[in-house]
């Protein structure tokens, strides 16, 4: 398997005013970019997006994606996910998939990172996620 880049941010957000009782923080992902992916459609291009989903101590919670972006095989997001009460302490990970977008089709399978979850305010990571080739998204 080969290597892509996805460069990502995380960040935890203390609770505002509004929140002050709150027992949850926000959770920030900024989605960067991701380089030198592969070629999924006949063009020899791609329509990559990302799927982002937080994992708890409980199991998955909602799903949030980027947009795709259009036969790029090296795209850039510049997009910030965010979920609201966020129960920070039982965070476990937060999984990264890599489709490309397919009109009419299922969207083909390019690649996923698994993030290690740190409990800390605020960290920036350059990753380097493993592509698995092949595979197509399991939804109708």
């Amino acid at each position: 398997p080969r290597e892509s880049d996805i460069e990502l941010k995380k960040e935890l957000t203390p609770p505002t005013k509004a929140y002050a009782g709150s027992r949850d923080v926000i959770l920030a992902v900024k989605l960067i970019r991701a380089s030198g992916l592969r070629s999924a459609d006949v063009t020899g291009s791609s329509d990559p997006y990302v799927m982002v989903t937080p994992v708890t101590k409980a199991g998955p919670i909602v799903s949030k994606a980027t947009k795709h972006v259009a036969k790029n095989l090296n795209p850039e997001w510049h997009c910030v996910l965010r979920w609201r009460d966020i129960d920070s302490s039982s965070l476990v990970n937060i999984l990264f998939e890599v489709y490309d977008h397919d009109f009419g089709q299922r969207d083909d399978f390019l690649g996923s990172y698994d993030f290690k979850w740190e409990n800390d305010r605020t960290c920036t990571k350059d990753l380097r996620a493993k592509k698995k080739d092949g595979g197509r998204r399991n939804d109708s």
